[in-house]
Protein backbone atom coordinates (compact mmCIF):
# COMPACT_ATOMS: atom_id res chain seq x y z
CA UNK A 1 0.00 0.00 0.00
CA UNK A 2 2.39 2.02 0.99
CA UNK A 3 4.54 1.66 -2.14
CA UNK A 4 2.13 2.31 -4.36
CA UNK A 5 1.32 5.58 -2.91
CA UNK A 6 4.80 6.32 -2.81
CA UNK A 7 5.58 5.20 -6.68
CA UNK A 8 1.82 7.59 -7.63
CA UNK A 9 3.62 10.57 -6.10
CA UNK A 10 6.56 10.05 -7.80
CA UNK A 11 5.24 10.11 -11.08
CA UNK A 12 2.84 12.99 -10.57
CA UNK A 13 6.45 14.83 -9.58
CA UNK A 14 8.02 13.55 -12.36
CA UNK A 15 4.81 14.52 -14.43
CA UNK A 16 4.82 18.24 -13.34
CA UNK A 17 8.82 18.67 -13.54
CA UNK A 18 9.66 20.56 -16.22
CA UNK A 19 6.57 22.93 -15.38
CA UNK A 20 8.06 23.25 -11.72
CA UNK A 21 11.58 23.88 -12.94
CA UNK A 22 10.04 26.63 -15.33
CA UNK A 23 8.31 28.20 -12.48
CA UNK A 24 11.29 27.93 -10.36
CA UNK A 25 13.43 29.61 -12.81
CA UNK A 26 11.36 32.49 -13.65
CA UNK A 27 10.66 32.77 -9.65
CA UNK A 28 14.61 32.81 -9.58
CA UNK A 29 14.89 35.94 -12.09
CA UNK A 30 12.30 37.94 -10.48
CA UNK A 31 14.40 37.82 -7.19
CA UNK A 32 17.77 38.38 -8.65
CA UNK A 33 16.09 41.23 -10.49
CA UNK A 34 15.11 42.84 -7.07
CA UNK A 35 18.10 42.36 -5.30
CA UNK A 36 19.67 45.61 -4.44
CA UNK A 37 23.29 46.15 -5.54
CA UNK A 38 25.96 45.68 -3.18
CA UNK A 39 26.41 48.99 -1.13
CA UNK A 40 29.52 51.21 -1.42
CA UNK A 41 30.81 52.07 1.86
CA UNK A 42 30.55 55.78 1.80
CA UNK A 43 33.42 58.03 2.92
CA UNK A 44 33.66 59.23 6.77
CA UNK A 45 32.30 62.88 7.82
CA UNK A 46 35.18 65.41 7.72
CA UNK A 47 35.32 67.13 10.84
CA UNK A 48 35.01 70.54 10.20
CA UNK A 49 35.91 73.37 13.09
CA UNK A 50 33.71 76.23 13.66
CA UNK A 51 34.08 79.33 15.26
CA UNK A 52 31.71 80.38 17.97
CA UNK A 53 30.20 84.21 18.40
CA UNK A 54 30.90 85.62 21.80
CA UNK A 55 27.30 86.21 23.40
CA UNK A 56 26.24 89.91 23.23
CA UNK A 57 26.13 91.20 27.02
CA UNK A 58 21.93 91.53 27.93
CA UNK A 59 20.79 94.78 28.64
CA UNK A 60 19.89 95.27 32.66
CA UNK A 61 16.10 95.87 32.92
CA UNK A 62 15.22 99.63 34.46
CA UNK A 63 13.75 99.18 38.06
CA UNK A 64 10.08 99.84 38.65
CA UNK A 65 9.90 103.40 40.07
CA UNK A 66 9.67 103.18 44.07
CA UNK A 67 6.69 105.42 45.47
CA UNK A 68 8.10 107.56 47.92
CA UNK A 69 5.53 107.70 50.31
CA UNK A 70 5.62 106.23 53.93
CA UNK A 71 3.62 104.12 54.93
CA UNK A 72 0.96 104.91 58.00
Amino acid sequence: MMYRLMSCVYLDFVRWLPELRELVDELKEKVDAKRSPAKKELPLTQVKEFNLTRPRPRSVPLPYPVSTEKAL
